[in-house]
């Protein structure tokens, strides 16, 4: 849930950035934002080792990399975005990442549904 509560929050931000009359309130649209998405990095961690119970090490490589891939995707996939359709389009395009990555989180986790988190876990 608190994973949810993050994606929403930087979903939240971004539309207020997205539809702020003034300079002052689209910053606080991009300080919401910004504060939803630093979430989403060690809680998605912690879910996807919590789903792999026997074999951290592997989840943890294969989180490792997927991650890699993807902060190397996203500025080039949103600079191509940029150039095909504009500035504009591209910034919708990342209302469809969060809204997408939402929908997925919600298949992968149903409400009420939170895997139990271990200290201390072992490989």
């Amino acid at each position: 849930a608190t994973l949810r509560v993050s994606v929403c929050l930087a979903l939240a931000g971004s539309v207020l950035l997205w539809l702020a009359p003034v300079p002052g309130l689209a910053a606080a649209g991009l300080l919401l934002a910004g504060l939803g998405i630093s979430g989403t990095n060690p809680l998605g961690s912690s879910l996807a080792l919590a789903r792999a119970p026997g074999a951290p090490i592997r989840a943890s490589t294969r989180l490792t990399g997927a991650m890699g891939v993807a902060m190397l995707a996203a500025p080039v996939a949103i600079g191509a975005i940029s150039g095909a359709v504009g500035v504009l389009g591209a910034w919708l395009s990342v209302f469809v990442y969060l809204g997408v990555g939402l929908l997925l989180l919600g298949l992968a986790e149903p409400a009420g549904s939170e895997p139990e988190v271990t200290a201390g876990a072992t490989a």
